[in-house]
C-alpha cells in the first residue's frame, strides 16, 4: 500500500529531525519553513518539496504536521489567507506537535472536524539531538482511530508514545510536564544558590 503524504509545517529545532525521519522511512514530504532556510534546504536536498502557502502543503497531504512556536502561529496558519483550512480537504489529518494552549486547539479540532477533517495534538517532548536520532517523546490526544492512522508516522521519530486520551489532552499533558520540570530547576537553582551562601563545597553538593 501506498505510504500516506506527508505535510510538515515548521521544520525549526524538533520539527527538521522529525521530518527528516519520515523521508528516512520513504513517505512523500512536503515542507514548508520560516526565516531560517538552512533546515529547509536540507530537506529539500534530501528529497522533500517546497510549495509556497499552508494551503498548497494542505493540498498536497493526507497528514499535516506543524510544529510552530505557539497556538497564535498555529492559529494563523489554519484560518490565514492562504492558510490550511483554504487548500484542505476532507479526509486530512492534521497533527499539531506544537506546545500549544489545549483550548485552542480543541476550537480548532471543532472548526476542522465541520469540514470533515481530523485533528491530533501531539507535542513533543525532549531536544533537537533526539529529534535527529528519531528517540523524541510524544503525548497523543484524539480520536482513537485516528491516532491509529497516524501513529506509524509518529514512531518515525518518536521512541515514547503516550496515549493522553481526548483532542486537548496531549497538549495538557506537556504543559504539566514542562510546568514540573520547570518548577523543579527553579527549586534546584534556589537550593544550588543558598548551599554557595553559605559555603557549601559545590562539588560534593553535585
Amino acid at each position: 500500500m501506498d505510504k500516506q503524504r506527508i505535510g510538515y509545517i515548521g521544520v525549526g529545532l524538533m520539527g527538521h529531525g522529525a521530518a527528516k525521519n519520515m523521508l528516512e522511512r520513504a513517505y512523500p514530504l512536503t515542507v514548508m519553513g520560516h526565516r531560517n532556510r538552512v533546515p529547509v534546504e536540507d530537506l529539500l536536498a534530501k528529497g522533500a518539496r517546497e510549495p509556497a502557502t499552508p494551503a498548497a502543503v494542505a493540498s498536497a497531504s493526507d497528514v499535516l504536521f506543524m510544529c510552530l512556536p505557539s497556538s497564535v502561529e498555529v492559529e494563523q496558519t489554519i484560518y490565514g489567507e492562504n492558510g490550511v483550512l483554504a487548500g484542505a480537504r476532507s479526509g486530512l489529518i492534521v497533527v499539531d506537535s506544537t506546545t500549544a494552549d489545549p483550548r485552542s486547539t480543541q476550537r480548532i479540532g471543532a472548526d476542522l472536524a465541520a469540514r470533515g477533517i481530523a485533528m491530533v495534538d501531539a507535542p513533543v517532548g525532549r531536544t533537537p539531538k533526539e529529534a535527529e536520532a528519531g528517540k523524541l517523546s510524544t503525548f497523543v490526544g484524539g480520536d482513537p482511530e485516528v491516532v491509529r492512522v497516524i501513529r506509524p508516522i509518529v514512531e518515525c521519530y518518536a521512541d515514547t508514545v503516550i496515549d493522553a486520551g481526548a483532542l486537548g489532552a496531549g497538549h495538557t499533558l506537556k504543559l504539566m510536564n514542562n510546568f514540573i520540570s520547570i518548577g523543579t530547576c527553579a527549586v534546584i537553582a534556589e537550593a544550588l544558590a543558598t548551599a554557595a551562601k553559605l559555603g557549601v563545597d559545590m562539588r560534593e553538593l553535585y
